[in-house]
């Protein structure tokens, strides 16, 4: 039994491939409800609460001491075994921090994914700086509250889709506040390595706008990917490219996990 709470949509034919969504830093398995409408009849989708997020499990004093991303990689790793185990074909599709895991996945578990999407994966080094992402201590989480209506209007101002808004604002409320405070967000080690460990394929996925992998990085990243990786780049989307601009994202991304999971759908669905 997984230690993660764990969301279950989509098509429940054991035939069906599998989409394993992870999300990014104080978000939770319910934030891909816009995702989970695009491909539930398509794919079987499993979205997990990461540990420290939503209604999963708080960390212990132990993981937090050394690194949690340990903890955080050890339990989704028992997420796909567990799937691979029922027979499933799986790719892994993540975002921001839950894109640099799925990253560290494509690289050292080659066997439990068939592919993997990369959207604005958190390729950043050393701690989160002031102007990075923000730890939702319990005070911030209190003045995310009051800011609630502004921040859902930012979100509508910014074409997110609205069967995703209240469960995202949940989700900052629900964050381990010991984990958001640490300011150590994604693993310690250099993101380089995990680049050129990359051992399925795998889409990379950016926008033109307020990422993490800006021009300078995005260049980098070039020069470091392994054949079989592919970068795209959507205009007229910030970090959170899914959510800016739909129809750029789930054009490349559908076109993408249609080369390498076409082959496992069940007939009626192909």
């Amino acid at each position: 039994m997984s230690r993660l709470v764990v969301h279950d949509f989509g098509l429940s034919d054991p035939e069906a491939p599998t989409l394993l969504l992870l999300h990014g830093y104080s978000d939770s398995g319910t934030n891909w409800a816009d995702a989970v409408a695009h491909w539930q009849h398509k794919y079987r989708i499993v979205s997990p609460d990461a540990l420290g997020h939503g209604s999963s499990p708080r960390y212990t004093e132990a993981e937090l001491a050394v690194d949690p991303s340990i903890a955080m990689y050890n339990t989704t790793i028992d997420i796909l075994e567990r799937l691979v185990a029922e027979g499933s074909r799986v790719a892994v599709v993540g975002h921001s921090m839950g894109g640099r895991m799925a990253g560290l996945i494509a690289g050292r578990r080659p066997d439990l994914v068939v592919a993997a999407v990369l959207e604005d994966p958190a390729w950043i080094s050393g701690e989160v700086t002031a102007g990075g992402v923000e730890a939702f201590t319990a005070a911030e989480r209190q003045r995310w509250e009051h800011e609630r209506d502004l921040r859902l209007a930012e979100a509508r101002a910014s074409g997110w889709p609205e069967s995703e808004l209240e469960a995202w604002l949940d989700a900052k409320r629900d964050l381990d506040k010991r984990f958001g405070a640490r300011r150590q967000l994604v693993s310690p080690d250099p993101w380089q390595a995990e680049v050129e460990a990359l051992a399925v394929p795998t889409l990379i996925v950016t926008g033109d706008r307020d990422v993490i992998l800006d021009e300078h990085l995005l260049h980098e990243v070039q020069a470091l990917v392994p054949a079989g990786v592919e970068i795209s780049k959507i205009p007229d989307a910030g970090h959170c490219v899914r959510r800016e601009n739909r129809a750029g994202y789930y054009a490349v991304v559908d076109a993408f996990l249609d080369a390498f999971l076409a082959a496992f759908l069940p007939a009626r669905v192909s």
